[in-house]
């Protein structure tokens, strides 16, 4: 059953662009993984003044994450799109791409899984 659509008014169908450097980016990113929110719920918060803002429990156990983390888990994503993106418009992969397709993302996932225990780790 499908979800029933949202009146007019409450529609999202305005988008605004923001210019981030990388680092800003990035913090903007782990601020909201941090409050369990998506980047846009953080900056829609900040301006309308939502309770996604308040800090987080000091209880809860925080770990951010290094940027250069955060930026090699988008290349893996952005790898991943691409093979499916070419899938879903039957353009296959040529004899020979899908193992050097895997190798690389195999060695992306290496390095990420040892930035992020290096970020976990005392």
């Amino acid at each position: 059953m499908a979800r029933p659509r949202k009146d007019q008014t409450e529609r999202r169908i305005c988008a605004v662009g923001v210019r981030l450097t990388p680092s800003e980016r990035a913090a903007l990113q782990a601020a909201a993984a941090a409050r369990g929110v998506s980047p846009a719920e953080l900056l829609r918060g900040a301006f309308m003044g939502s309770t996604a803002l308040s800090p987080t429990p000091a209880s809860a156990t925080v770990s951010v994450l290094d940027p250069s983390t955060i930026v090699a888990l988008n290349r893996v994503g952005a790898n991943l799109n691409q093979l499916a993106r070419r899938a879903n418009a039957g353009d296959l992969l040529q004899p020979g791409e899908l193992p050097e397709v895997m190798a690389s993302l195999s060695d992306s996932l290496a390095r990420i899984e040892r930035l992020v225990f290096a970020s976990i780790d005392p």
